[in-house]
């Protein structure tokens, strides 16, 4: 007889009224990205298969837990032995698993077997309907500091606040308390990460409290030293931007100096010699939109072992106001999609991507509210937070000091108290009587429905309407009136 036990890809993560089976390792046979809602019951049952027993045993702890027979636990768990992408009915409400959610005895998965028990899992009522997380957020993700090495044309950042940063031991705790409350991301963006003057003492600690870094992403020319600090402290993905090697281009997209084109060149060597998986990333702007730009970037990737390469329009930013500047129109964007494909993919050994999802929005095309609107759900004040240098917390890094959207302050609260706090309860719980006067949302019929899904892009709105209607409709919305600030274009 086999023994299975639950596949350490994934983590159980109780919600007090409902529990998430999350992939997090990406290592077995998992279902990539994998987030879904079950039962608490289902978290008790699956707890047993983290218990480090022969199969027959646990399920006869099983049939004493659930007062039942041999036969009824073991059709309880056959759905789940090795198995494909299921769901299961569950008191009328439908639960969905990923695959492999048991796994046959294997050295690599009892190495990271999480521990778990029925009572980490106990609930006096629940909620499979409603979206925002409620003991913590399930992301947190950290901007050590908003300083650069560049000037992008196209930043989409706020480069107006000078920020002070907290001290280093607070952001420690902050990422131990995040690991307490199970939070399960624990990223970081930039400004620049690698000008954060402890930024290597920072990833070692997060990765020290088991937090997986995901890819992490610069501008800023490291040394090899660098690159082997990064190797040794555990990461593995790296994604360089790049969005010419013209430099006189270079020069002006970035605002670099002109020695700034062979340090990137050579980081990006740095990491490909080193074995990364390293993938490149370009802006496409009005001065780079053309097969020149794209033929200097690809005839020196072409002779290193880059992973992928990747291109994504200019977007309009909230903090400025010459988008129409730097950003290309829909069809030339298209028009360079479709020559590189033509002309360098067919012969490239790398994939070459094309993110298309700013071209394809649907401003004012979609019907029924925010269910439907196009593109990714929105993670704002849903599950995520976003803690600003100085430790004021944003829902959305592209909102940054924006007082309407800040819902905290982590250098002087925890992040369960910001959670909890008036004003996230207030995002979380906005109705028509607190919206303003004009705005189409406050008599619309299906307002409860749509904000009760929280899939409004509030960044959106802002680029729209600007900062006085903040609160105005997403501009996918059928219902959305004309934007009163030209920054979204396509």
């Amino acid at each position: 007889m086999n023994n299975y036990y639950f596949n350490s890809d994934y983590v159980l993560w109780h919600d007090e009224k409902r529990t998430y089976i999350i992939e997090k390792y990406q290592n077995n046979d998992s279902s990539r990205g994998w987030i879904s809602v079950i039962h608490p019951v289902q978290a008790m049952i699956l707890s047993f298969f983290t218990q480090v027993k022969p199969y027959e045993e646990i399920l006869a702890d099983l049939k004493a837990f659930l007062e039942t027979d041999l036969n009824s636990v073991k059709k309880i768990i056959k759905p789940f032995l090795s198995n494909g992408s299921v769901y299961t009915d569950y008191h009328g409400e439908q639960f969905h698993f990923p695959q492999n959610v048991l796994l046959k005895e294997s050295a690599n998965n009892m190495q990271k077997l999480p521990k778990y028990s029925a009572e980490d899992f106990m609930f006096s009522e629940t909620d499979f309907k409603s979206k925002r997380y409620y003991s913590s957020p399930l992301n947190v993700t950290l901007m050590p500091s908003n300083n650069c090495v560049t000037n992008c044309i196209y930043c989409y950042a706020d480069r107006q606040t000078k920020s002070t940063t907290m001290p280093f031991e607070r952001i420690k705790g902050i990422i131990d308390e995040a690991k307490e409350l199970g939070v399960l991301h624990f990223g970081m963006v930039g400004g620049e990460i690698f000008a954060y003057p402890q930024w290597n003492e920072l990833i070692r600690y997060i990765k020290q409290n088991d937090f997986v870094v995901d890819r992490l992403s610069t501008k800023v020319p490291l040394s090899k030293e660098d690159v082997i600090n990064l190797k040794e402290a555990g990461i593995r993905q790296m994604q360089i931007s790049l969005d010419t090697l013209v430099p006189k281009t270079l020069s002006k997209i970035l605002r670099v100096n002109e020695s700034y084109t062979e340090k990137i060149k050579n980081t990006v060597r740095y990491f490909c010699e080193e074995g990364f998986d390293t993938t490149i990333a370009s802006v496409v702007t009005t001065d780079n939109c053309d097969m020149e730009n794209m033929l200097s970037i690809y005839e020196f990737l072409k002779d290193i072992k880059v992973t992928s390469w990747g291109l994504r329009p200019a977007f309009p930013s909230i903090y400025k106001n010459n988008s129409s500047s730097f950003t290309p129109t829909g069809e030339q964007i298209y028009k360079l999609f479709d020559e590189v494909e033509e002309q360098l993919q067919k012969r490239s050994t790398f994939p070459i991507t094309y993110d298309k999802a700013f071209l394809e929005r649907g401003y004012n095309e979609s019907k029924g509210g925010s269910t439907n609107f196009k593109g990714a759900e929105c993670s704002a004040n849903r599950s995520h937070i976003f803690i600003l240098p100085d430790g004021k917390v944003t829902i959305c890094e592209q909102l940054y000091w924006k007082p309407h959207f800040i819902i905290g302050d982590l250098s002087k609260q925890t992040i369960k108290e910001v959670w909890h706090s008036e004003r996230a309860m207030w995002f979380a719980n906005l109705d028509t009587p607190q919206l303003q006067e004009g705005n189409p949302c406050k008599d619309c019929g299906i307002f409860a429905a749509c904000y009760k899904n929280m899939n409004r892009c509030w960044a959106e709105v802002v680029k729209a309407y600007g900062d006085e209607y903040w609160d105005y409709p997403d501009p996918r919305c059928e219902f959305a009136p004309p934007h009163k600030v030209n920054n979204l274009i396509y």
